[in-house]
């Protein structure tokens, strides 16, 4: 869950005439060129200057250690700039979309602490800053990701990627079925045992899930992530469970969550995926992993935050099958790359499984973390080296 985007999803009255931007909120359907869409184009580069514009704004703040204002740009970018056109982005320049993403999500986070991360804020808001000129470079020199000479290959690549994240979904539905029972009926034990596993197919598929407006919080949002009357889903059930140690009243949010699971899984079988998104897709999933996981915060309560991590790494290899073939022939070094920094991760995170899970995040040292989020952010930066090979 990447804490609170949505909301300015959902209030946003400009959504733009480009590729990916529609009253659906889902991935794009209709990719549109910039190139030759002038007024589109136009649109796009006063987006990304309004951003540069706060990115720039906030370089100031942080230079004066002004933490209300820190606070409120970073806000700014995050909940209200950036989502009224990362669809648009995400379809047409992945390559872009997931550096953007790599630096705003852990900004954001880092200016909203408590006491703020000065260091931090600042030395993100500088790599912000330099992807959004790429960006904004790409847009006016560059003609967008849809159309190649691996055409027919990509949308087969697109298609796998789809069949895969709809699998998953179908699996979410069926554990999260059994994990809603055990909560209806009561049982601590059977509730605890089987949180983990339904957990595990949700974060596969993360970035699509994203997608589609407001579902993503109503499933997946943590406590302070939305206004407490409108809190529910997974992490209110966690809780209940690691927190509260009991289930009273919690039938109610465990069929919510159900319901809210079982749309999902409809609205990913009409679903069309494009190129753009699976490899955006990838990236995300690692960035989410290597900013969000790493820091304990998702499973607070629980503490199975590797689980979690685990799972997005698979879900982001799984998107890299799919586009394996097209890297091999055009770049048989970087899909080595690839495959072998996917492989280090695997083999990093297999020293900590415990049982049928991986140990707790807080058995964790400050070197363990560093370590994984080092080789997550390497196999991230390898893979988004392949969006060049798919525009």
């Amino acid at each position: 869950m990447r804490q609170m985007k949505w909301m300015a999803l959902a209030i946003s009255v400009s959504c733009l005439s480009l590729a990916g931007c529609s009253s659906n909120t889902g991935s794009s359907t209709n990719n549109t060129t910039h190139a030759s869409n002038p007024t589109a184009m136009a649109d796009l580069k006063n987006h990304v200057q309004a951003m540069q514009q706060t990115a720039s704004q906030l370089t100031s703040v942080v230079n004066a250690k002004d933490t209300a204002n820190a606070s409120e740009l970073a806000a700014k970018l995050y909940n209200q700039e950036w989502p009224s056109f990362e669809n648009s982005v995400k379809s047409n320049y992945p390559l872009d979309y997931a550096n953007v993403e790599k630096y705003l999500s852990p900004l954001f986070s880092a200016a909203k602490a408590n006491p703020v991360a000065w260091s931090q804020v600042d030395t993100l808001n500088q790599g912000l800053q330099q992807a959004l000129d790429q960006l904004l470079s790409d847009v006016e020199h560059k003609t967008p990701a849809t159309t190649s000479a691996n055409s027919t290959a990509l949308a087969a690549a697109a298609q796998q990627y789809h069949d895969y994240v709809l699998q998953q979904s179908e699996l979410l539905v069926t554990h999260t079925q059994a994990f809603v029972q055990a909560v209806e009926a009561g049982d601590m034990a059977k509730a605890e045992s089987l949180y983990g596993p339904a957990r595990v197919y949700y974060e596969r598929i993360e970035p699509i899930a994203e997608d589609f407006g407001d579902l993503d919080p109503k499933i997946d949002a943590r406590a302070n992530d939305v206004p407490a009357n409108q809190w529910g889903g997974f992490h209110e059930l966690e809780q209940a469970i690691w927190v509260k140690h009991s289930l009273a009243g919690q039938a109610t949010v465990a069929k919510q969550l159900l319901a809210n699971v079982q749309t999902l899984q409809r609205k990913i079988e009409s679903l069309t995926v494009q190129p753009g998104d699976v490899i955006a897709g990838a990236v995300d999933l690692l960035n989410e992993a290597a900013t969000s996981k790493i820091t304990g915060e998702e499973e607070r309560y629980s503490h199975i935050d590797l689980l979690d991590l685990v799972a997005n790494v698979d879900g982001s290899e799984k998107a890299f099958d799919a586009i394996q073939p097209i890297v091999q022939a055009t770049d048989p070094s970087l899909a080595e790359t690839v495959a072998q920094r996917f492989k280090t991760v695997e083999n990093t995170m297999n020293k900590y499984k415990s049982g049928n899970g991986y140990v707790l995040y807080n058995k964790l040292t400050a070197q363990d973390t560093r370590t994984i989020s080092e080789e997550l952010n390497s196999a991230a930066e390898a893979l988004s080296k392949t969006a060049k090979i798919l525009s």
